[in-house]
């Protein structure tokens, strides 16, 4: 699918999957048929942080399958977490080619006619936003086209920003192992959003004020 600026755009978010390939697997079962302008995913797409990065690049080995189904679906692009080792200067997995577009750290992209950057410092009117780490503050005033985040694994949306939660949720900090949730984000030439929030797991969403919000 390509975009212009008179038609909607359909994209399909998730993140935080910690090397798990049940949750990908589900994605791919749930969205048979279906197609994207784009699949987004926000990070930690490995456990490496954990469980080393010899086994991170296993984990990648066995979820590259399902990248290359979602890449068919829609223009895949994604980006580190910290469960993959990107913090620091040390980037162990920049030289595993995955399928689809990984969004620069300090630089903007395009893809398909959208911007994409994971520097909030580069945003302008129409750049999609996409970073692991989540900017609280983002959620009131937010310049760009939308944006997407993970790492905190309690999904919450307002206005223009969308924490996608997690697709599973390791025991590595003593709580329980949980499968979790995607979204399919609808983005009107208005700017009005439609979020479709797929549960694959035992998460529940609850609205506190003008915020929704995802538990465990």
């Amino acid at each position: 699918m390509t975009t212009n600026d008179d038609e909607t755009l359909r994209l399909l978010c998730m993140g935080d999957n910690h090397g798990d390939v049940d949750s990908l697997e589900r994605v791919v079962d749930g969205t048979e048929g279906e197609e994207f302008d784009f699949v987004i995913h926000v990070g930690d797409i490995t456990n490496a942080w954990f469980d080393g990065v010899d086994e991170g690049r296993e984990q990648l080995d066995a979820v590259t399958p399902y990248f290359e189904t979602l890449h068919e679906r829609g223009e895949l692009l994604y980006i580190w977490g910290n469960r993959d080792g990107a913090i620091g200067p040390e980037q162990p997995f920049q030289d595993y080619d995955l399928p689809g577009t990984f969004i620069p750290k300090d630089d903007v992209i395009t893809v398909a006619g959208e911007t994409f950057t994971q520097n909030p410092e580069l945003v302008e009117d129409e750049t999609i936003l996409v970073n692991h780490y989540w900017h609280p503050e983002l959620l009131e005033h937010f310049e760009g086209k939308a944006y997407f985040s993970g790492h905190v694994h309690t999904g919450r949306y307002k206005n223009k920003a969308l924490n996608t939660a997690f697709l599973y949720r390791t025991a590595d900090h003593g709580a329980d192992a949980l499968l979790g949730a995607y979204f399919v984000v609808e983005i009107a030439p208005d700017g009005t959003w439609e979020i479709d929030f797929r549960n694959i797991g035992q998460v529940r969403k609850g609205i506190c004020g003008s915020v929704e919000i995802l538990t465990s």
